[in-house]
């Protein structure tokens, strides 16, 4: 569980097993000298987690 200063965020499923997995490919590629999709993916999740810690609820835009 992680928590901002308004909201917490709380893990469902198999989140915590897709991080490692992630993470531990990642470092694997890394090491090899190799970066590759695993590590761009693990690139792009930190990103999204940064932006939704940031702004969980994105303004709602109005068309008329």
């Amino acid at each position: 569980m992680r928590s901002s200063r308004t909201f917490i965020i709380l893990y469902r499923g198999n989140v915590r097993d897709f991080e490692e997995k992630l993470l531990r490919n990642s470092d694997r590629e890394i090491r090899k000298g190799l970066p590759g999709k695993w590590t761009k993916l693990a690139d792009t999740y930190a990103r999204q987690l940064t932006i939704i810690s940031i702004n969980p609820y994105p303004e709602t835009i109005i068309i008329k």
